[in-house]
């Protein structure tokens, strides 16, 4: 009997101190590095924004807002797509030559864009004919990690792709917007980059072997999103880089075992997440690394 008290106050304890860990995180604006304790502190706490966000989402603040989103053919990015249209938003959005999927009437299509190419972020601000871009979202590009331990050697062809893909895109559509007038004061610049490029949060996340590149190439991402909010700040534009929370769609369809305990969810709800913060977002925001699950920082 003794031994199950003893259990079981184990136990207790272990719950309370991963719940006072979780507090200070929130007290101190970080969110906890550890998915599956996240969930967990949540759910025990019944935190409605992490757990029901559609009960604290106003999509009614994206009513006439003209919305870039870059890459919405696959992640959450046809939810974003989808969502914004349902309220409202005139929608402008980026996919892939052999996209099948159907966007609602209404949205603007570009088929073919490379970001990563600067002729076609050219292309992009040609199609918008001059108008000025309220939101842009960049959604993080399709690719997985491969990970290999480093005695095998860096595939660099892979990794320059994935440096093209995570970095420059972004910076080459910044670039062509601001080039163009596109952007104005108090536009918001978003890119979606997940947790992976957070160098602080490998110490708990990290599991060897890496995939070097992609790792390195999401890092390269943040930097490239401070730079531009020291640059754009001036414009009274705000830069943030967010991640977009763990979502059930082809992108983590490898971590599908661990859906259950680590709080994966619907893409619609990740896009709700994401379009949540954004609405919440702030000059004294610019420059941060966000989670969208609960809207606290993520050390770089």
């Amino acid at each position: 009997m003794f031994q199950k008290f003893k259990k079981a106050m184990n136990s207790t304890g272990t719950k309370m101190k991963h719940t006072g860990n979780m507090l200070k995180s929130q007290a101190s604006g970080v969110s906890d590095p550890d998915k599956k304790k996240r969930f967990e502190t949540y759910k025990g706490s019944k935190n409605e924004r992490y757990l029901h966000v559609e009960t604290v989402f106003k999509g009614a603040e994206y009513k006439g807002k003209i919305v870039l989103v870059v890459g919405g053919g696959h992640g959450i990015g046809p939810d974003l797509v989808r969502t914004l249209h349902e309220h409202h938003a005139a929608v402008m959005t980026t996919v892939p030559e052999d996209f099948k999927i159907k966007f609602p009437h209404g949205v603007q299509v570009l088929s073919g864009i490379d970001p990563a190419n600067a002729a076609d972020a050219q292309k992009i601000t040609k199609a918008l004919e001059w108008r000025n871009v309220d939101v842009v979202i960049v959604n993080e590009p399709a690719t997985k990690p491969s990970p290999n331990a480093v005695t095998c050697g860096i595939n660099a062809k892979a990794a320059h792709q994935m440096f093209d893909a995570h970095a420059l895109a972004p910076v080459n559509v910044i670039s062509a917007l601001v080039s163009t007038g596109s952007l104005k004061t108090g536009s918001k610049v978003v890119n979606i980059n997940n947790q992976d490029a957070s160098i602080t949060w490998r110490k708990v996340q990290g599991e060897a072997p890496f995939d070097y590149g992609y790792h390195m190439a999401r890092c390269a991402a943040n930097m490239a999103m401070q730079l531009l909010s020291v640059e754009l700040k001036e414009m009274g534009i705000t830069v943030v880089s967010v991640h977009p929370g763990f979502n059930k769609t082809e992108l983590t369809a490898h971590e599908e075992d661990n859906y259950d305990e680590e709080g994966a969810v619907d893409p619609d709800i990740g896009a709700m997440r994401t379009l949540h913060e954004i609405n919440r977002l702030n000059p004294k925001k610019n420059g941060k690394f966000i989670n969208v699950e609960d809207g606290l920082n993520i050390p770089w």
